[in-house]
């Protein structure tokens, strides 16, 4: 192997020949230690192709193959297939947020030594996030000089297809996103996200009320947003269409006030009983919803469920 390194000049940079390499530790970062179990990369004039790298970086494994090539602006070029068994955001964030422990900034220093430009295809079998899991993830990034921009070409949440793009820039985040779910199972999607509705008191104390329901339920909607990351929730914009049929509802915060009201208001005859309602449900042919998010709030243009003791329409 040949090489020449010019980091004032990436682009006079070369390499010639073959590489091979295992059992490679890197100590730049404690925090995010990286591990090179094995790689084979060669040469060809300016451009470096990594035929295979078996990595482990802060306990995550990953592999990867592609080509890194300087640019002609001081930029490096990177065109790279990146994959991993699984990956655990939190832990991810909260290692990029850490960075090295050396975190003093050289005199001079206005931007990254070696800005990255160039596409990155990643795919995952399984990305989690809090208490929520995208299985499988598939995304091509592409980094720009001003933004980063993430394709999401394949992602299942809960049973819920979300594909759409992603931009991250300095200013702002924005996203457009589509949900797509088509004949799925109610129960295992309401189980997969554990947490339909929580609060919390004026300890900071979290309490959780869940949603608890079955029967086969398909929808589709469009979410987009745009501005800070902590803005996004209030700033976001989007529109869905559910349905349900043939199913139950054994828990739900707001049709068991709904129905202990209707009760108290005797406005019921007797047929639906709240205390059979946790083991033997609310029984419903169907269920059909359609709303918009605007302002933070979800607004219910049409809400109607159709059951064999009672039907009801809400809007609001």
């Amino acid at each position: 192997m040949r090489a020449r390194w010019d980091p004032q000049n990436l682009s006079k940079s070369n390499m010639a020949g073959e590489l091979r390499g295992r059992n490679i530790f890197v100590t730049y970062d404690p925090a995010t230690p990286l591990k090179i179990i094995s790689f084979t990369m060669h040469g060809d004039a300016s451009k470096i192709r990594i035929d295979t790298a078996d990595l482990n970086w802060s306990e995550m494994p990953l592999k990867l193959s592609g080509t890194i090539q300087p640019e002609s602006d001081n930029r490096l070029g990177l065109d790279l297939d990146i994959a991993a068994d699984a990956v655990d955001l939190d832990r991810l964030i909260q290692v990029l947020k850490s960075g090295p422990e050396n975190k003093e900034p050289q005199a001079g220093a206005t931007s990254e030594p070696f800005p990255l430009v160039g596409n990155i295809r990643f795919k995952t079998d399984r990305l989690t996030f809090s208490d929520l899991a995208w299985t499988p993830l598939h995304a091509d990034v592409s980094l720009n000089k001003a933004n980063t921009d993430i394709t999401i070409k394949e992602a299942a949440l809960c049973g819920i297809s979300t594909p759409g793009t992603l931009t991250l820039s300095p200013e702002a985040v924005r996203f457009d996103i589509k949900t797509v779910a088509k004949d799925q199972e109610l129960g295992a999607s309401l189980n997969c996200f554990i947490v339909a509705e929580s609060a919390f008191d004026q300890a900071g104390v979290k309490t959780v009320k869940t949603l608890k329901a079955d029967g086969t339920y398909s929808l589709k909607g469009r979410f987009q947003g745009s501005g800070k990351a902590e803005d996004l929730l209030k700033t976001a914009t989007g529109q869905v269409e559910g349905s349900a049929v043939d199913g139950h509802i054994y828990q739900d915060v707001i049709l068991l006030n709904v129905l202990k009201y209707l009760n108290t208001s005797e406005l019921l005859t007797g047929q639906t009983n709240l205390k059979k309602m946790e083991t033997e449900g609310f029984g419903y042919r169907s269920i059909k919803i359609e709303a918009s998010l605007q302002d933070g709030k979800i607004s219910y243009k049409k809400a109607i469920l159709d059951g064999p003791s009672m039907a009801l329409t809400v809007v609001g």
